[in-house]
């Protein structure tokens, strides 16, 4: 009996115990977490704590805290209290790296987005706005799995509103077409927010978070109100306000339009018009009258019964010699008359006689005239037409020109671009019902998977072409000329096509998502496309496929460069597929030799390739001896001119 009751008062007290600590834990002021412990997909946990915030001593750290977080390092505090660690400031910056690339230009935007997770990471009082929601369901240390983060509308709008014209001038979009998981155009501060919380959609992100805007305060939420700063205005001392181009706040109010005078009309017709209508009336009325008047006084015998001016010799006769032609004497020609006359005489007899002796001698003509001909076409052979547009349109001590060789001879010159604008020969387009949903829609002929099989095809080919350099006694392939951004971790060629949507893996283009029943797909290559299009930067995309954006080369791949035909943006319309093969460029022609011979191969390979469901035209870099040759498809006869 007394065994029992006293394990029963160990229960109790325990029960008591853990009931106190949790009621610590959701009083504010408190922490939610500090430390790391455990791991989840590959990435660090925050360890649940239901204490209060502890001083922060590693100096490291304190310098992260300040380059981060400076409202949480005041001055004169050197141990500020957290709720968070050192590893734990490591890890947030880590996490920042991607979003700084993307958003630092505009330091309002950016210091904005830092304070998000900030607070959320080691603001001392978690528990005003953090709400642990889960933990890990077994193990220890017990970690959080998921948390609600209370936020006013006035700092998530702020956020946005901060953020969203930030530019990224590398690829001609928005930053929020890469952070919000959706193009910016049908971004707002919600679906913002939720992508940033997702684990199902980022995989960036270590545990869920459940974003809640609301501005009520309660006895056991207050949300997190930071103050914002907005674009047009700098984020501290040290930086200055957004650019124009990243914020339109920052470009002031335009100047006002000038208030347009009133038309100048006369009788309600404009008064140019009027005037000079009128003049050419006037002068009208003249000229007409003039000629009436002068055809009748110069003709005293005028018969108003005529039509005209005319004069009738037959009536009047007696006036006829009169108006007979006065005969030119020798004394009436001038010297110069004379000496023209015999000018003419001698042109005219010397012409003759040149003209009967060649019609009565054709051969000696002919012969003499192509000896001629060819003496006078011996420069054709140093002739050498120009094509580069740099040399066609640019002085060779122009500043853009000198720009230009400056760049070129201290970084490199623009890649070489071996390219293939590929249209199937029925270009019919074809409707696709959607998986989940009755809806549907129309896409191009070119996403038919037969048609993208072809393409993979066409690929694989044109990568196995080898080139034999007689030089080095070598094979010169694709993969030793080509472009390859992340060498040395990663080998494979930058192409840009749309089939990089599912890293040129022909397993990957089949990947479909069964339902739990494993009868009916879900999700399709269709499904990733039209996600990747509109995100291409994302590793994991939103449908149930959950598979990366990424091209094989570790790069994304834009849309409006590897489709054609489309309106607007609205890519499944697209009519053709665009391949571009990216190959290294050199300023030192002999260091180009090897791209080349590869070149070659590539045109006699494209030349005797035959599809008959394909229509190809393609181009290929043309260096500096080849500029005169022209390349077609054989498919359907078209010539690309690539200058």
């Amino acid at each position: 009996m007394a065994d029992s009751f006293g394990c029963l008062f160990l229960w109790y007290t325990a029960f008591i115990a853990l009931a106190a600590s949790v009621s610590s834990a959701e009083e504010p002021g408190h922490c939610v977490w500090y430390g790391e412990c455990g791991h989840a997909r590959g990435l660090k946990q925050n360890c649940w704590y239901n204490g209060t915030a502890k001083p922060l001593y590693d100096d490291h750290a304190l310098g992260i805290l300040k380059e981060y977080c400076p409202h949480l390092a005041p001055n004169g505090v050197p141990h500020p209290k957290l709720c968070c660690n050192g590893s734990q400031l490591v890890t947030m910056s880590t996490s920042m790296s991607l979003p700084k690339q993307i958003i630092s230009r505009c330091p309002s935007c950016y210091r904005n987005f830092l304070n998000i997770y900030c607070d959320f990471t080691c603001g001392p009082t978690h528990s005003k706005f953090l709400k642990v929601k889960a933990t890990n369901l077994v193990g220890q240390p017990v970690y959080v799995t998921k948390v609600k983060y209370y936020l006013t509308p006035d700092f998530a709008n702020g956020l946005f509103n901060s953020c969203k014209d930030v530019q990224m001038p590398s690829n001609n979009q928005k930053a929020l077409d890469i952070l919000c998981g959706t193009d910016a155009a049908h971004c707002t501060p919600t679906k913002w927010l939720n992508y940033m919380g997702d684990t199902n959609i980022d995989p960036n992100v270590p545990f869920d978070i459940d974003f809640n805007i609301s501005s009520e305060v309660t006895d056991e939420v207050t949300p997190m109100n930071v103050t914002i700063k907005p674009c047009n205005k700098p984020a501290d001392n040290m930086s200055n306000a957004c650019s124009c181009q990243d914020c339109l706040d920052s470009c002031g109010s335009s100047a006002a339009t000038p208030v347009q005078p009133l038309p100048w009309e006369i009788f309600g017709i404009d008064a140019m018009v009027f005037i000079m209508g009128s003049v050419y009336i006037g002068f009208l009325i003249l000229f007409l009258g003039g000629q009436i008047f002068s055809c009748i006084l110069g003709n005293p015998h005028f018969d108003f019964t005529r039509s005209g001016c005319s004069n009738d010799w037959s009536i009047n006769s007696e006036i006829q010699p009169m108006q007979r032609e006065k005969v030119i004497t020798k004394d009436d020609i001038s010297c110069f008359e004379a000496v023209g006359a015999y000018l003419e005489a001698g042109l005219q007899k010397m012409f003759q006689v040149w003209g009967t002796w060649c019609a009565g001698h054709p051969w000696p003509v002919l012969l003499v005239g192509l000896i001629v001909c060819a003496i006078s076409g011996c420069g054709l052979i140093y002739f050498d037409v120009t094509t580069d547009p740099v040399q066609l349109w640019s002085a060779p001590d122009s500043k853009a020109r000198l720009e230009k060789n400056y760049f070129d001879a201290n970084f490199t010159p623009f890649y070489r671009t071996e390219e293939l604008i590929i249209k199937p020969v029925n270009s019919t387009p074809w409707y696709r019902k959607d998986l989940l949903t009755s809806k549907g829609m129309y896409f191009g002929a070119v996403f038919q998977k037969e048609i993208l099989y072809q393409v993979l095809d066409l690929q694989d080919r044109i990568k196995a072409i080898t080139a034999w350099d007689g030089e080095t006694s070598t094979n010169v392939t694709l993969q030793d000329i080509c472009f390859q951004p992340l060498s040395p971790d990663n080998k494979h060629c930058s192409v840009m096509t749309v089939l990089n949507y599912y890293q040129n893996n022909r397993t990957m283009l089949d990947k479909v998502h069964m339902d739990i029943f494993n009868i009916s797909a879900e999700a399709d290559y269709i499904d990733h496309f039209m996600y990747c299009s509109r995100a291409p930067l994302s590793v994991q995309d939103t449908t149930l496929l959950h598979t990366s954006c990424l091209a094989d080369w570790g790069g994304p791949i834009m849309p409006w460069v590897a489709l054609g035909g489309f309106d607007g943006d609205n890519y499944q319309n697209a009519t053709a597929l665009v391949v571009s093969f990216i190959v290294n460029n050199h300023i030192d022609p002999a260091k180009n030799r090897r791209a080349l011979l590869w070149e070659t191969e590539f045109i006699k390979f494209m030349k005797s390739y035959w599809n008959p469901d394909l229509n190809i035209a393609f181009t290929s870099e043309l260096g500096p001896y080849r500029k005169s040759e022209q390349f077609k498809s054989i498919s359907e006869a078209h010539l690309l001119e690539r200058i």
